[in-house]
Formats: C-alpha cells, structure tokens, sequence
C-alpha cells in the first residue's frame, strides 16, 4: 500500500513538472520560425545591459538595437509572450515592427538621358543660376542607390544598411530617387541610407537608419516610403530627428484615396502629393488635409540600375523634387531649421488651382524658394523728407535684390511688367520709365508747394512681393528780402561810427552759406558805388541768428554804405533751393 501511494506521489509530482514546464516553455519559448515581429522600448533610464537581460529571460530573438527610442526591434513566438513580457515594470510599451514599402509605379522604360520636364516646372534650371546645392547633405532613405552609376556616383559621398550589409540598391527605387534630387541640386552630396531590401523593410529599420543620419549630420531626408499603419515607436523616431533640425521629406502615398501615409501624415514631416504635366492631382496619388506641397510625379525620367534611365510615376518621386529644391535653399540659409524652410517653400509655392488637401501651399518652385527676399527700392530722389523746389522733379528709385545683386540675369531681378507706381495716391505708372534696375517718372503738370507721397510696389521674378513709400516737400516759391534795417547810432549822410549794424530779415528760412568780406558785396550789391567794407577792405562780424535773419556789424566809418541805398541780394537760395529775388532801401531805426 505503502508503494502504491509513492508511486501515485510520484505520478503527480511528474505531471504537475510537466505542466510547469509546459507553461513556462509557452511563455518564453524560443521563436519559431518567422515569429511575431515587434518593437520594445523601455523607459528611459533603464540600462542597456537589463534591457538585454530581460529580452534574454523572455527567451526573445533581438533583430536590431533601437537606441534613438530606447528600444530593441524583436521576434516573439507568439501573442502570449507579448502579454507576459509587457509585464516588466522596465518595458515602457511594446509596438508593431510595421512593415513599409516602396512608392512608385512603372511607365516606360527610356535608355536616352534626358531632362525631367519636372525639373522645368519646378524651375530648378533658373535657381542654377544662384546656386546647385553645394556640400549640402541629403540622405536618401531607400532601397540604397547604384554606386557606380556614371551620372550620379561623383555625388555619392558614404552610406549606411539598416542589414549591416552594402548599402547598393538591389530594385532601383532609390536610384532612380537620387537620380532626380541630384538633377535638380546638381551638387549636392548623396548617402545611400538602405533601410529597404528589394524595396520592402520594417519600421526597425528605418529607425536605424534615422539615428545613422542624425550621428552624421545630415541636413535632408528623402523618404521614399510608406505605411498605412502609425505607432508611438514611428513617431518617436520622427520627432526626435526633427528636434535635430534635419528637414524630412516624404511621399503622400498611391492609392489615391483621402488619407496621407505615415510617416508624412506627421506634422514634422514635409507632406507631398504627385502632380501630372497639366498640373493635376495624379490619380493615384492619395492626399489628405496634412499635405503641404505639391510636385511633379507622373512619367518621371531618372537614373535607374546599370547606368541607364527609366520613366517612372509614383508620389515618391514628387518628394523627390521637393527634396532637390530644400537642399537649394538650404544652401543660401544653412542655419534654417524645418519649420523656417517650410515657411519659405510655403510662401513661395505656385497655387495650381487644386483643393488645399491635394496641393497644400501649391507646386513647390525652386527659383521663387531659393529667393524668398525681396528687392529693395534704393538711391530715391527726392530723398524722403527732402525739400525741393523744382515744381516738375523727375522721381527716380533703383531697384536692388538684398542678397543676389550679384547676379545679371537673375530670378530675383524685378519684374518691370508687375511694378506700379502713385503719386499721391494716383497711379503713374503708365507715365513712368520701368526697368529690371528702377524707375523715373516725370509729372507732366507743375505740383503744387507742400507734401507729397510717392508709393512704389511689385514683384521680383521669384515672386516676392515688395513695397516702398516715401515723402517729399515743394517749395517752389523764390525767398525775399523783407527789410533792411541799421542802428540808430549811424549810417546818416555817410557819417558812421565803428560797430554799426545792419539787420537782414528774410521772408523764408534760408540756406545759411558762409558770408564774409570776400562775397558781401556780391551777394548784397548796392546800387551805388558804396561798399560795406572799410578802406582796409574789411567787415567786422557777420552771423545768422536764425535762417530768416541776419546780422551785419560794420568795421569802422570808412564803409561807405548809407541809409537810402538800394540792396539787391544774389546767389542766397532758401532750404529748397530757390534763388532770392528782389530789392529793398536800408532804412535806419534801432
């Protein structure tokens, strides 16, 4: 009896073993093949070292280590493990490893190099003129990009696989992506960012990818992309990146449908929709209200595997373009952060015609983007607050873009055909001489004395809007003298005692010109032969004491000068210019 009993116990004891152990291997069994792919983060603090560790215990397989999130990429046996695993108070959350794939569609094949017609729509041509994107460093996060393609490996400068592989496209998708970025910003570096095998990958790796290009300060980031999925891990990756001031451009997504991919839906991120030759939505494109240009994207030529070209259409070759035009701008304002190149690319974009949703701001224009300032309106005549006295002036301003003057046919050069100019607040413009370089306008009647306003405004070739006004005064009537008065004390009959003064009072401010015994007899002629010098040629002192007086003190008796005599001022002009006119008899009386 005794043994029965021992051997039930042991029965017992090995099935409840088996039961254990059955549960516990559920719990942390080793992946199979394939496994649930996720991503686990944990909280901030944890050290590396107890993340392995416990990833460890779970019996997880860890794919890649996730530092930008904190976080390891994974494959779990099944769903039980993620409930079990999310119990440690070190995991954070637990997220899907989304799968993300290519965006583009075939159209033909081309074997003849030629110019993209988005590159002239965009007119990256006419930004050539300023600059081609020199030194500026552009990642592009893709399927990697053909190393040897004579057109574009001068420009490919390094590169980085999420597989710790070659980081050489295996599809030609990023090839053909490089390929129209460096068309359009012909000097740019490239960095062949493969998160993407034979065009499909997961979020895993484009974190990786995404932490490479912050470690080597790139400046743009082409996403050539999407998902329909979002997650925490997804934008924690983006934002994190965006707090590192790199731009991050990306495709709208080509099912087109009313709702924008991942990771463009993001608002840190430059959402881009596909447009056709006639300046349409593409049909396949989606868009969504989180879309903030438009660009070419239908029937693309571009670089493609084995040093030839291929057409292609797809929303990520829109971004492309986008993407080329950042790197131009960011050339002439490298200090620029995301929301600063957004601002401009938005205010200088060409409305199409279509719904906010599918254009955004509108067609993204290189030319306008890489000149986002304004010309000045310099060299004015009148000058502002100038008095003058010619009642017919010819108004003159010059024309000068603050940033590219030094260029001759220039994008940012003014646009004669779209300047208007006012005078008092009637157009002149029609009356006026326009050109790239200013304006002159002479009125055709006499203005009347007092103020007047001139307004000028209009656009540069980039369309920048400009606007200058200013103020002028006329005073077209010529100064008098008033009086002429001496002292009491002489100047009677020619007999006159030292220090004799004369006091000349005038009708309006005058210019006050230096007047001494070399000019006071020109400039206040008697009509006798009398003088106001003395015998030895001299006067004693002359001063303004204000601009409408002046004060005359005679050197001695010898001056001839008498009450009577008829003075007839020259050569004095008043603030605005006028010649003086008129006589007046000296007459005593102080």
């Amino acid at each position: 009896m005794r043994k029965l009993w021992i051997l039930f116990s042991l029965i017992l004891i090995g099935i409840s073993s088996f039961l254990l152990f059955r549960a516990f291997s559920f719990t942390f069994s080793s992946p199979k093949e394939g496994g649930i792919r996720k991503i686990i983060v944990f909280r901030s603090g944890t050290p590396k070292e107890l993340s392995q560790k416990i990833l460890k215990q779970a019996r997880t397989e860890i794919l890649k280590d996730l530092s930008l999130i904190n976080g390891f990429a994974v494959k779990l046996p099944s769903e039980k493990s993620i409930e079990v695993i999310s119990r440690y108070s070190e995991i954070l959350r637990v997220d899907d490893d989304i799968p993300v794939e290519t965006l583009i569609l075939p159209t033909s094949q081309s074997s003849i190099p030629s110019v993209s017609w988005g590159v002239d729509r965009i007119d990256a041509d006419l930004a050539w003129q300023v600059n081609k994107g020199k030194g500026i460093r552009v990642a592009v996060l893709d399927t990697g990009i053909d190393l040897d393609h004579p057109e574009i490996k001068d420009n490919i400068k390094g590169g980085f696989s999420s597989n710790g592989v070659s980081f050489e496209d295996d599809i030609g998708h990023g090839t053909f992506i490089a390929g129209i970025i460096k068309e359009i910003a012909p000097e740019v570096e490239l960095y062949s960012v493969k998160v993407l095998d034979k065009g499909k990958g997961y979020l895993s790796d484009v974190i990786l990818g995404l932490e490479w290009c912050i470690q080597n300060k790139i400046q743009v980031i082409n996403i050539g992309f999407g998902s329909e999925i979002d997650n925490q891990s997804f934008r924690e990756a983006i934002l994190k990146t965006y707090a590192q001031g790199i731009v991050i451009v990306a495709p709208a997504g080509n099912k087109g449908k009313n709702e924008v991919d991942f990771p463009a839906r993001y608002p840190e991120v430059f959402a881009i929709t596909a447009t056709d030759k006639n300046d349409q939505l593409a049909l396949f494109s989606n868009f969504g209200p989180e879309i903030d240009f438009a660009a070419p994207g239908v029937d693309i030529s571009s670089t493609f595997l084995g040093g030839g070209h291929r057409n292609f259409s797809g929303s990520s070759l829109a971004s492309a373009h986008v993407t080329g035009t950042v790197a131009l701008l960011l050339y002439l304002r490298s200090h620029a952060n995301p929301d600063q190149i957004k601002e401009i690319l938005s205010s200088t974009a060409e409305n199409i015609g279509l719904e906010r949703e599918k254009e955004g701001a509108g067609l993204v224009d290189a030319a306008r983007a890489i000149d986002g300032v304004p010309p000045e309106v310099t060299d004015f005549f009148p000058t502002p607050e100038e008095l003058i006295a010619e009642p017919m002036p010819t108004i003159s301003a010059k024309f000068k873009d603050k940033s590219y003057a030094s260029h001759k046919e220039t994008i940012s050069s003014v646009d004669p055909d779209l300047v208007q100019i006012f005078l008092d607040g009637e157009e002149v413009t029609e009356k006026a001489e326009i050109t790239e370089d200013g304006f002159t306008f002479t009125p055709l009647n006499s203005l009347p004395d007092g103020e007047h306003e001139i307004e000028v405004k209009g656009y540069d070739r980039a369309g920048n809007k400009f606007f200058k006004s200013w103020k002028f005064s006329l005073d077209s009537v010529a100064p008098k003298i008033i009086q002429a008065i001496a002292s009491n004390g002489g100047l009677y009959a020619g007999i006159k005692e030292e220090g004799d003064k004369v006091v000349f009072v005038f009708s309006e401010p005058m210019d006050q010109i230096n007047i001494d015994s070399s000019n006071i007899n020109s400039i206040f002629a008697l009509t006798s032969a009398h003088s106001w010098l003395n015998e030895k040629g001299e006067i004693k002192e002359i001063v303004w004491l204000d601009r409408k007086t002046l004060l005359l003190t005679l050197a001695d008796e010898s001056a001839s000068v008498e009450i009577g005599d008829v003075i007839t001022p020259t050569t004095l002009k008043d603030l605005a210019g006028n010649t003086i006119s008129g006589s007046v008899v000296l007459i005593g009386g102080w």
